[in-house]
């Protein structure tokens, strides 16, 4: 005889038996209607009456609950993100700037007329400032120019009693001239104007930087360019004729030449270099020979500085053996004071 899933036998359909049967179908539907303890998913809302739900797994998806330390751990994070952004701000009742700003050409404005002389200026302060003070500083800058000189004195200068001082001795710049004018040398006027054109390209290219080599300018350029019409005139004259020994018998070469010498002594040491070294390039410097005068001066200069400064180690006493050398080389025939007088002091 059958059995059927309650465990009664098919054709008995005792009270006993029907009972039994719907109690177990009740209980299986109502199983049906509870959560899986291993899982399962709701059909419903879940009221929990007041109550918890716990759980120590933290969530590794979107969907999945969250307990308090996860959430709490995410709005610390985001506080302390908001207090050190915050500490970065401003703060419009007022603050202090730890770094430059950039304005980013926009304006600042409403600001206050300054009390203190650190406080920044609105324009009309400024301008209000300015013309109140430019008719007093008008007349100050009149008064003062009054009381100066122009470099280009055309007329007489009055002293009124006083005297001019601190000027340097005619007598040493005659001594200059009549040493470069009148010593027999190697220079002559195509090696000279040669030096003058490469000079002339310095002056241009250090214009600001050799403030000091200006008052050589004029001098310079005039006597330079003189000689060169001289030259051209000539040769359109007689151009079977060399004009050099015309030209080295003038002013205008001699003038040329002592320029030349006051320029290099002067020159500060880097562009003194950069000028050595187009010099040499330019095929105008060669060591004298032999018993030559040159090669004497030379030698003097060399063995002298050696017994004061065997190191080489005192740069502004190297410096000035170099120019002397330098000038020598280029064929002047010529004692710097300044060098001479170390050399024989020492």
């Amino acid at each position: 005889m059958s059995v059927n899933i309650f465990g009664s036998r098919a054709g008995l359909k005792t009270s006993t038996n029907q009972n039994y049967s719907s109690k177990f179908i009740s209980l299986t539907q109502n199983l049906q209607t509870k959560v899986d303890k291993n899982g399962d998913s709701m059909t419903g809302d879940l009221n929990m009456g007041k109550n918890k739900v716990t759980s120590e797994v933290l969530p590794n998806t979107d969907e999945v609950l969250t307990n308090r330390a996860y959430v709490d751990s995410k709005f610390n994070t985001i506080s302390n993100l908001v207090r050190d952004n915050e500490k970065l701000k401003l703060n419009k009742a007022g603050d202090v700037m730890t770094g430059e700003l950039n304005m980013n050409g926009q304006h600042i404005v409403g600001l206050e007329n300054p009390k203190g002389d650190d406080e920044a200026c609105n324009k009309k302060y400024v301008d209000l400032k300015l013309k109140s003070d430019s008719i007093v500083t008008k007349v100050y800058i009149d008064t003062l120019l009054s009381t100066k000189l122009d470099r280009d004195i055309k007329e007489d200068l009055d002293m009124k009693g006083f005297a001019i001082t601190n000027i340097r001795d005619p007598y040493d710049a005659l001594q200059i001239y009549l040493q470069i004018c009148n010593q027999k040398d190697d220079m002559n006027m195509i090696k000279l104007v040669s030096i003058g054109i490469i000079i002339s390209e310095f002056f241009n290219k250090y214009k600001n930087e050799i403030q000091t080599l200006n008052k050589y300018r004029k001098r310079f350029f005039t006597n330079l360019n003189y000689i060169e019409i001289m030259d051209s005139k000539y040769s359109k004259i007689d151009i079977s004729e060399n004009i050099s020994d015309l030209v080295e018998s003038s002013t205008l070469y001699s003038n040329l030449k002592v320029i030349t010498v006051l320029l290099i002594e002067e020159l500060p040491e880097q562009i003194f270099q950069e000028l050595k070294v187009k010099l040499k390039e330019a095929n105008l410097m060669e060591m004298p020979d032999g018993r030559t005068l040159g090669r004497k001066y030379r030698r003097f200069i060399n063995r002298c500085s050696k017994s004061i400064d065997p190191t080489s180690m005192n740069k502004e006493f190297e410096l000035l053996i170099q120019k002397n050398v330098l000038l020598i080389d280029l064929g002047f025939i010529y004692f710097m004071a300044s060098l001479l007088k170390k050399l024989l002091d020492n």
